[in-house]
């Protein structure tokens, strides 16, 4: 429950800051595979239409964000702008989360 009232906080202060990719379809409201995946069969049935040939990969990130470097998280953001407030409350934040598997 904390952590759903800290992103409304952190939304409401910081959006501006937070913008994403339109090709960015996953955590988005509104959202989700189906809209990736109708996205990727018009741009394959394009080339295909155009006489290309289309080869395709797919990664599973399912826990990339788990072992994702924090310090590189931030060092990527810094030249984005984001204000430094928000940086030092994500690297707190992410500092003493903690997952336990049962």
């Amino acid at each position: 429950m904390l952590s759903k009232v800290f992103k409304h906080c952190i939304l409401r202060r910081f959006s501006a800051f937070l913008t994403t990719s339109d090709n960015q379809f996953g955590f988005k409201k509104s959202l989700g595979c189906s809209h990736a995946i109708y996205c990727v069969r018009n741009i394959v049935n394009h080339y295909i239409s155009h006489g290309s040939t289309v080869n395709l990969s797919a990664l599973d990130i399912t826990k990339a964000f788990d072992r994702l470097n924090h310090d590189g998280l931030f060092i990527n953001l810094m030249p984005r702008f984001i204000p430094a407030t928000l940086l030092y409350v994500l690297e707190k934040w992410l500092g003493i989360c903690y997952t336990y598997v049962s």
